[in-house]
């Protein structure tokens, strides 16, 4: 018994002359290198409390070097925006390309298109007067790299200063989904498309050089319609001019979600309608086809939404 507490003097007196502080710490290659291995290091094998921020613990945040693989991995909990250059795109130019929309006007008539310029003129004018354009939504790649094979990609909604294309741009950092995305360089095939048997012709196809979003919660607001899609992704081809092409924004809404969503009652046309009302295979809807589609669960029946867009780069201030 004497033996045994020596012992453990002996080991507390080494332990406060700091004899166990030869135990050196990873460095982010370990770390890297523990990501490819599959055998990620710990916040308590490094002496840390559990469940803690390895990235701030190691004062890696804001050292000079974008820590964007390592937010990925889950070792640091937050975005290293200190040493990630932020590269902001917004959206110029948007347009509902499925499913259409139909409405009663004698015939049953497609007014797509018409939906379309309300959604075209939020997007590109300050029709308020407050100075900033109406609807914008961001695309911030933290850091910009098309060449790499993965990316951190925020999707958000923002403030811009007026004129279109915008600038000054401030994300929604409450509102803002963080998630990675796929990249493929040049001639390496396509990023995103239409799911098949979900949409007919006309949705754009993001070619490579392109980006591709992994599947998200995604809330969405167009014309005053607000959409919570699921499964959502967002993609687009790299093209000259600071401009990302054939831009396309995909999701599932649900049938019970579209049947509670009333249309604004200002939009002409189809104001106070469920939404639900207007899409082919809808309650209510004027149009014969069923245009439903089977959900990413495999069983919920709704639409698949798919917005084709336009983006170019701008100045983002904060955050």
């Amino acid at each position: 018994m004497k033996t045994v507490r020596c012992a453990a003097v002996c080991l507390l007196f080494a332990a406060c002359a700091g004899e166990s502080d030869d135990r050196s710490l990873p460095d982010k290659d370990d770390f890297r290198q523990g990501k490819a291995d599959g055998d990620l290091p710990t916040c308590e094998e490094n002496g840390f409390p559990p469940d803690c921020d390895l990235c701030a613990e190691l004062g890696w945040y804001g050292d000079g070097s974008c820590d964007d693989d390592l937010v990925a991995a889950g070792i640091c909990k937050m975005p290293d925006e200190a040493d990630c250059t932020p590269t902001a795109y917004r959206i110029v130019d948007a347009r509902l390309a499925d499913p259409h929309a139909y409405v009663r006007l004698g015939i049953c008539a497609d007014v797509t298109s018409f939906l379309n310029d309300q959604v075209s003129k939020r997007v590109k004018e300050d029709g308020d007067g407050d100075g900033l354009l109406d609807l914008s939504l961001l695309n911030v790649f933290r850091p910009f790299d098309p060449a790499a094979a993965t990316a951190r990609v925020e999707v958000s909604p923002g403030s811009c200063a007026a004129p279109s294309p915008g600038h000054a741009c401030a994300a929604d950092a409450e509102a803002r989904v963080v998630t990675a995305a796929q990249q493929l360089a040049a001639g390496g095939g396509d990023c995103l498309a239409a799911i098949p048997g979900t949409a007919g012709s006309g949705v754009n196809i993001a070619s490579a050089p392109c980006y591709a979003t992994d599947p998200v919660d995604l809330p969405l607001s167009l014309a005053g319609v607000d959409l919570d899609l699921e499964g959502a992704r967002v993609g687009g081809t790299f093209a000259a001019g600071d401009t990302i092409d054939n831009g396309l924004a995909s999701g599932f809404v649900s049938e019970e979600q579209a049947n509670s969503i009333l249309l604004p009652a200002d939009l002409p046309l189809v104001g106070g309608k469920p939404l639900s009302s207007v899409l082919p295979g809808g309650a209510g809807s004027c149009q014969q086809s069923d245009g439903r589609d089977t959900g990413p669960d495999g069983v919920t029946r709704g639409w698949y939404f798919y917005l084709d867009f336009t983006a170019q780069r701008v100045d983002l201030t904060s955050p």
